[in-house]
């Protein structure tokens, strides 16, 4: 996540320290954006600041939930993340933007990114596309099933579904997904811009609820990823 601190124009705000980009490690071992905390000092006014996330720190949680017999099952310790084409399993997940970094600031670019998992991480030979929702509600990672967000209240239209309640209308990312065949298919990166998504948090953090990612293809097909519990 790429974030410039708003200019000022207020002359006694001085920074205390000069940032420099954190480094993106190779996608060797679990998913997403990746894991550098932030530096302890406020960034420039108007300068840039480079910030990575991971489970490993707890600054982001996921899980993925599924209908039918498994519906009121919770995956959130679990080592995979699922997505299946149609109203199937998705995923959710949240990172915890740093309060450090100044409300208001504008971000310049976010990605998602997720991994494969030691197997290829789908089925059969079928690209799909997937979109990613914003979550309008608070879930928990070790609660939330295809029918409930936490155990004690359920989504308002199971399987997060309820456009206006549960989820965004429209989705805020969007890529599609290919089977694998050009490289190790173990760690295979998948990024997802989520720039405007992130931008809405970060100007406003109270509607920080994470995302959702659905299959929207028509053809049944499912792709795995490792989760922030991956190892």
């Amino acid at each position: 996540v790429y974030i410039p601190a708003p200019p000022t124009n207020t002359p006694t705000r001085t920074p205390t320290i000069t940032l420099t980009p954190s480094i993106t490690p190779t996608p060797s071992n679990t998913p997403i954006a990746t894991t550098v905390p932030l530096p302890t000092n406020t960034p420039p006014a108007g300068g840039l600041l480079t910030a990575t996330f991971t489970g490993d720190d707890g600054s982001l949680v996921d899980t993925y939930i599924e209908p039918g017999a498994n519906q009121a099952m919770n995956y959130g310790d679990g080592a995979l993340l699922r997505v299946r084409s149609g109203t199937d399993k998705a995923t959710l997940i949240r990172v915890q933007i740093d309060p450090r970094i100044p409300r208001g600031s504008t971000v310049q670019a976010a990605r998602l990114t997720l991994f494969t998992p030691t197997d290829p991480g789908y089925s059969g030979a079928f690209k799909m596309l997937v979109a990613g929702y914003a979550l309008l509600a608070p879930w928990e990672e070790l609660q939330a099933t295809w029918i409930s967000r936490t155990t004690a209240i359920p989504w308002t239209l199971e399987g997060a579904r309820q456009a206006g309640a549960d989820v965004a209308a429209v989705a805020g990312a969007t890529r599609e997904l290919f089977p694998v065949t050009t490289y190790p298919s173990s760690h295979y990166p998948f990024a997802f811009d989520v720039t405007a998504l992130v931008q809405g948090w970060v100007s406003n953090p109270a509607t920080n609820h994470g995302l959702i990612l659905r299959g929207e293809t028509a053809t049944s097909v499912e792709y795995t990823f490792r989760s922030s519990e991956y190892s």
